[in-house]
Formats: structure tokens, sequence, C-alpha cells
């Protein structure tokens, strides 16, 4: 369903080679797996699919020159609380005009405020969570 929904939207988008809807995933798995989805790769100059963290890193980070804060020892996430906090400092994040989570009961609260700084104001937002996990994290 939400490859679906994102590869429709996609279609819709203007075909500038810049990426217009994002899918994050909690892991890199899924991302490979939706990366080769057929509906996807038609849509591929303007879908982007990603982990967060590697979608922080390439897309907010590499292009202002601030890898040397991913600081990653192999354990854990793979970037820290600090640095997602700078992030939500940095002027003129990517924008998207649908955002798409899979897995979201997995996703952590200044992941979630930097996903709403990456969601333009008409936006919208497409959240996949197991129910219960997801209202656990919540309340």
């Amino acid at each position: 369903m939400a490859c679906a929904e994102a590869a429709r939207l996609a279609a819709g988008l203007p075909r500038d080679n810049a990426p217009r809807v994002l899918m994050l995933c909690f892991n890199h798995s899924m991302a490979h797996e939706l990366q080769r989805h057929p509906l996807l790769v038609e849509q591929a100059d303007v879908l982007l699919v990603s982990t967060f963290h590697d979608f922080c890193i390439e897309h907010v980070l590499r292009p202002r020159q601030l890898e040397h804060l991913v600081n990653y020892d192999g354990h854990g996430d793979r970037l820290p609380e600090s640095t997602l906090q700078h992030m939500l400092s940095l002027p003129e994040p990517p924008q998207f005009k649908a955002i798409f989570v899979d897995e979201a009961q997995d996703f952590r609260g200044v992941w979630w405020q930097i996903i709403q700084a990456l969601l333009k104001p008409e936006g919208k937002l497409y959240i996949f969570a197991d129910k219960f996990g997801f209202f656990n994290n919540l309340f």
C-alpha cells in the first residue's frame, strides 16, 4: 500500500531530478528491498528510499560538510543524540511533499522533530507502524 501511494504521488511531480517524496525505513534490509520495488524504481528520479540515519548523513550532514558529527563506533545508533539535536538548528533542510515512515514504532522523539522539519508545510506524512508498539511509545 505504501509503495503504491508513494509511486502515485511521485508520478505526478515535476521531473527535475530533485527528490520530492521520501520513504524512511528503520533498517537497511527494508530500505534495500524497497529501492528495488518495481513501482518505486520507476519513480527514482523524484522518490528517495533510505534509512533515517543514512538519509541524515547523506542528505543533511554531508552536503554541509558535517560528517565529523557521525562518530559511530559500531554499537547503537549511527548518529548520537547531540548530532540529531544539532540538525534541528540547521538552516534550509531538504523539503519533501510527502514522507513515508515504515516501522514508525521504532522511531524516536528527536527523529520525529527532524521528519517534521523535512516536510513541506502542505506536505503529507504517512506513518506505517505496529499499532501497539507505536502507541506505547507515544504515551
